[in-house]
């Protein structure tokens, strides 16, 4: 499998990954990164990550940190950073493995992607409730002032079912 392995002794340095430097005409907070990223190894906690922007690659003290930080399971999930809170004049995206313990283990990343972030920020924790055989509700989070909606019959072969999209 292809995938970046970042392995944790107990006595290692800081491991932080830093992207190619972004073009200076497209600001750093302009972007998000997603990634898949899991735990593997003598020990499956105390590890984290914490998605960044750096000045310098290489002078981890130019590290910021930007939101939570990232607690991997041994399982791939999938996990997206929004770099618009950056104010800094930064232009490399990094990822920093951190430890509280020092335990020994692998922390993997997969997948990942820099993109910019779009117009229309898709919802989050889409909740489906009092399901009928005719209604149901749909609640999400998000703060976009409009939604589209499509939805499809379970039967729905691309091509074939009509389905429906509307606003919101």
């Amino acid at each position: 499998s292809k995938h970046l392995n970042l392995y944790r002794g107990t006595h290692d340095g800081i491991q932080i990954i830093a992207l190619p430097e972004v073009d200076a005409s497209y600001p750093v907070n302009g972007y998000e990164i997603t990634f898949y990223s899991k735990l593997a190894g003598s020990y499956t906690s105390g590890r984290a990550l914490a998605v960044g922007v750096m000045t310098d690659p290489e002078d981890a003290t130019t590290f910021v940190q930007i939101g939570d930080l990232i607690e991997p399971t041994t399982s791939y999930v999938k996990y997206k950073v929004r770099l618009n809170t950056y104010t800094g004049n930064g232009q490399y995206i990094a990822i920093k493995h951190t430890s509280t313990y020092g335990y020994y283990g692998n922390t993997y990343i997969d997948n990942l992607e820099v993109k910019a972030i779009p117009n229309c920020i898709e919802p989050s924790n889409p909740v489906c409730s009092n399901i009928t055989s005719h209604t149901a509700k749909l609640d999400w989070e998000g703060t976009s002032a409009s939604y589209n909606v499509d939805y499809r019959t379970a039967a729905y072969i691309d091509g074939i079912d009509e389905g429906f999209e509307g606003g919101l």
